[in-house]
């Protein structure tokens, strides 16, 4: 089996190093602003850090293949420009952290002396293209995926169209219909398939477009139904040309392809894709690799890595491993782990037992826990909770509860809603989240459970409740044990959640939901991995817009939590708490149509039912038909049964309405208001959510003056408006030591 660098052999500096080596000078001397160098830094897999004054480096492993110098490559720039390791992710890259400023250049040199690129590991471009794991060790697999993958990557690599896109777009390849690849769950999906033609079988994909994850999760559609491999790149052309026509640009968060195909509708969409395929004429071929299935030769190992961290020691020592054994082929999963093929059978046991030595994890294919995380708050910008610390608590704990020998079961934990490894389709899912109770924040994890990435019918998980992070161990391990105890023969995680319902786990796991006061455990106020209380000061100016979703859909996401423990006591119990957890769950909904509008909604729930009510209900906004059966009491009071479907109708009507507000709205125009818009003493995120309104009141072009307070305010609305499209004019000192900023609409 062949083994390649992940590049090309070319070890000539390229033109573009010297161009970037000039603008890291400029930012170091202080002669281009932090904005203006994230332009540059972005094309070549360079992200901020939470830790100011360093950075991630993202490579892009073409096919997340591996050979010997390329283990070690990675070790000697982890250990000169990094912090001695690198954390595998699940589109078969390798990230560097703690690498500084002065030193990027020469990061990116070393790596690319040893054939490895970063060019576009990052930022609106075309991301690395991924593939089903065990191409070229599968016995059911109709087309070998792996070279075809690193094929359609290099073809792509440095081309015009694949970067300065609305926002990102994520490729996949599967090599049967058992789609080990999730192509359902990727802006492009490639499934092999087979056809008869003139009685002759021709090998080709099924292709898919649409699908994503992130925090609203979409299956793809079928855009054609079967594509000749050597259309491939033809397909992938039109696309990017598509989007690039007509995507949105203006609001990051809905710049995906999913978005602008429900925008215009799926049929559009296919008219608009034929139109670009047809206008497209001659396009230079790709170097189309053989895609006939191999023999399977040798063994397979899949070697777990926990929680996706290898340090340059370790990196060294697989290098070693492989080069030891000629013919044996490393590449990086999407699990976030190392797949070793081609093994002797008689080499077997010795090659199981140094991955041992070496701190990983030799497992069988499709049995056990999987486990892997992003690295969340420890680094990520963007980061709600510390997924790295959570997941060296939870990664043996999981491997010891399922069993070596059990069905395989993902476990994944993702630090925000991003959903960077994919919790909506794991059979158990965790994703960071923020709960303010008694006035403090508390770091939380939402559990999901039943996510199912795979085979022609694709299922995102159904979500739970949340339970601090402190306990998300102890309730993480209760859970995986519930799932074995009650899992019938042959029975998928999913299935089990959907004969179970969710209502049965919300309530089992319900009793690790509490949270003790300050006074008598501080450790709850704080995350795994910090010596200081749970905060999110530091996460990345201009995130504004994902934080108030996020919010707001976390309202929403409870409030359904507690409509199901409503259900489950009314059936368990009679009445029991039915009401009071009926009264939990409007209060919820207030909240998050109160914070759609930019209103720090209260703790309380008759007080956000009051200022619901108040804002909402009598503007004739909402109706009040459902509130009035709900918040009625004493004789003529609806019974349990009325006041579940009550809670349930109320939910699905305020939720309705939260997708419809906009700046067209009453709400939007009241906030519009001219003059100088005074958010003193409003914090973040509800102060952008008010600026935004206020702007979406107003026409193109139209500037508006925001009075902000100093910190967090004036640090994150401004990045966030300048995100969302809008120009920001200028930012002046201002009386009480806040800022005038001045925004122009978009």
């Amino acid at each position: 089996m062949t083994v390649t660098l992940t590049q090309t052999g070319d070890k000539t500096a390229p033109a573009w190093l010297d161009d970037f080596r000039e603008s890291v000078e400029k930012r170091v001397g202080g002669l281009i602003t932090e904005e203006q160098f994230k332009g540059e830094r972005l094309k070549y897999g360079i992200y901020a850090q939470r830790q100011l004054g360093y950075h991630l480096v993202r490579t892009k492993i073409l096919a997340g293949r591996l050979s010997a110098p390329a283990f070690n490559a990675l070790a000697d720039a982890a250990d000169r420009y990094g912090d001695g390791g690198v954390h595998l992710t699940s589109r078969h890259d390798a990230q560097f952290y703690y690498v500084k400023l002065e030193s990027l250049p020469d990061i990116l040199e070393a790596l690319h002396q040893a054939g490895i690129t970063t060019e576009g590991a990052s930022g609106n471009t075309l991301r690395n293209m991924t593939h089903c794991d065990y191409s070229g060790a599968c016995a059911k697999e109709i087309a070998e995926v792996a070279p075809l993958t690193e094929a359609v990557s290099r073809y792509f690599l440095g081309h015009p169209l694949s970067r300065g896109l609305p926002r990102k777009i994520k490729i996949t390849f599967s090599g049967c219909s058992d789609d080990c690849a999730s192509a359902f769950t990727e802006d492009l999906g490639f499934i092999a398939v087979k056809k008869t033609v003139n009685g002759v079988d021709k090998t080709g994909f099924r292709l898919l477009v649409g699908g994503g994850q992130g925090p609203v999760p979409r299956l793809g559609r079928q855009l054609e139904e079967f594509v000749e491999p050597e259309r491939i790149n033809r397909v992938i052309l039109a696309i990017l040309t598509l989007f690039n026509k007509y995507g949105p640009r203006a609001n990051r968060s809905r710049a995906r392809i999913k978005f602008y195909i429900e925008s215009v509708g799926f049929e559009k969409f296919k008219q608009q894709y034929i139109e670009e395929l047809n206008a497209l004429g001659d396009v230079a071929p790709f170097n189309l690799p053989d895609l006939r299935p191999k023999a399977v030769t040798g063994e397979t190992i899949h070697a777990k890595v926990p929680s996706g961290d290898l340090s340059s020691a370790q990196l060294r020592l697989i290098g070693e491993l492989v080069s030891e054994h000629p013919g044996v082929e490393a590449k990086i999963t999407k699990t976030c782990d190392l797949l070793f093929s081609g093994i002797p059978k008689s080499a077997e046991e010795k090659f199981k037992n140094e991955l041992t030595f070496i701190g990983l994890l030799a497992s069988k294919r499709d049995c056990g826990a999987c486990v892997f995380a992003c690295r969340g708050a420890s680094s990520c910008s963007e980061g709600i909770t510390n997924t790295q610390a959570l997941s060296k608590e939870i990664w043996k704990l999981a491997v010891d509860t399922v069993g070596e020998t059990e069905p395989g079961m993902t476990i994944t934990a993702d630090g925000c809603t991003n959903a960077c490894v994919r919790h909506h389709t794991a059979d158990v899912g965790l994703q960071g989240a923020a709960k303010r109770i008694n006035g403090q924040l508390v770091p939380h994890y939402q559990f999901y459970i039943g996510g199912t990435p795979k085979g022609e019918n694709p299922a995102f998980s159904v979500a739970l409740l949340k339970v601090p992070a402190k306990r998300t161990p102890e309730a993480l391990a209760y859970l995986l044990n519930l799932i074995k105890t009650e899992r019938k023969q042959g029975e998928t995680t999913r299935q089990l959640a959907e004969r179970k319902g969710a209502g049965f786990f919300v309530k089992e796991l319900s009793r690790f939901a509490s949270v003790p006061t300050y006074e008598e455990n501080p450790g709850f106020y704080r995350d795994y991995g910090m010596d200081h209380d749970f905060t999110l000061e530091d996460v990345r100016p201009g995130e504004c817009a994902g934080a108030a979703q996020d919010m707001i859909d976390g309202y929403f996401t409870d409030a359904r939590t507690c409509l199901l423990q409503a259900k489950v006591e009314f059936s368990d119990n009679g009445n029991g708490n039915t009401a009071a957890f009926v009264r939990k769950a409007v209060g919820n909904v207030a909240r998050a149509l109160l914070s759609s509008v930019g209103l720090n909604p209260p703790d309380g729930d008759d007080e956000a039912i009051r200022d619901f009510t108040t804002r909402f209900v009598a503007r004739g906004l909402v109706s009040d038909e459902r509130l009035k059966v709900l918040t009625s009491t004493g004789p003529g009071a609806p019974d349990m049964a009325a006041l579940l479907k009550a809670g349930e109708g109320f939910l699905e009507e305020v939720y309705a309405a939260s997708q419809k507000l906009s700046g067209k709205s009453a709400v939007a125009k009241e906030e519009a208001v001219p003059g100088v818009l005074d958010l003193s003493g409003v914090k973040c995120p509800f102060n952008y959510v008010k600026v935004k309104l206020a702007l979406e009141g107003l026409s193109q072009g139209t500037k508006l003056s925001v009075i902000l307070d100093d910190g967090s305010p004036i640090r994150n609305v401004p990045a966030s408006l300048s995100n969302d499209g809008h120009k920001v004019v200028s930012i002046d000192a201002h009386e009480g030591g806040r800022f005038l900023l001045t925004v122009e609409k978009a």
